[in-house]
């Protein structure tokens, strides 16, 4: 399973950057465009705009597997260990919910904008989401991987100590 998880985060980083990448070139080109040609070019600034959300859904999944994400540790590091290891994993398992939440949503919205078009260019608005549907499903699998390890780790932690107590 270890395996799978870090190529689906190689992957994962790779599409961020990809899409970073293509969002960096568009915006590049709608500014050439506009102050050196003076010709305006509609369709850059509107693949810009979802490039930029694609990046940040992709780069979001990718922090969440690397446990870089915002997060606000000025009680947690206060707290004792056993405390602390069953916070994070309430920590987890919210996060897991709230995905769920967001994935059901996002499927909503993908079936409600199938026939819709981006204005400038033939785009389904469906494949706009399909970065938050992506986003979500990766954040799950890693956040489902990370609990287990938890609970698998503190469940040796604790017969380790049980054992050194005999």
């Amino acid at each position: 399973m270890t395996k799978a998880i870090k190529y689906l985060g190689a992957v994962m980083e790779w599409l961020t950057f990809a899409c970073f990448t293509a969002f960096v070139i568009s915006t590049l080109a709608q500014v050439l465009f506009r102050y050196l040609l003076l010709v305006s070019v509609p369709w850059t600034e509107e693949l810009a705009r979802y490039l930029c959300v694609w990046t940040t859904f992709m780069g979001a999944a990718v922090a969440v597997e690397k446990g870089s994400h915002i997060k606000i540790i000025f009680v947690q590091q206060r707290l004792p260990g056993l405390i602390r290891y069953r916070l994070l994993i309430l920590i987890n398992l919210l996060m897991i919910i709230f995905s769920l939440a967001l994935l059901k949503g996002v499927v909503v919205m993908m079936e409600n904008t199938w026939n819709m078009y981006a204005s400038t260019m033939p785009l389904r608005m469906t494949y706009v989401y399909l970065a938050l549907f992506i986003s979500c499903i990766v954040i799950i699998i890693n956040l489902c991987d990370s609990t287990y390890r938890m609970v698998r780790r503190g469940s040796e932690e604790k017969t380790a100590y049980q054992e050194s107590d005999f």
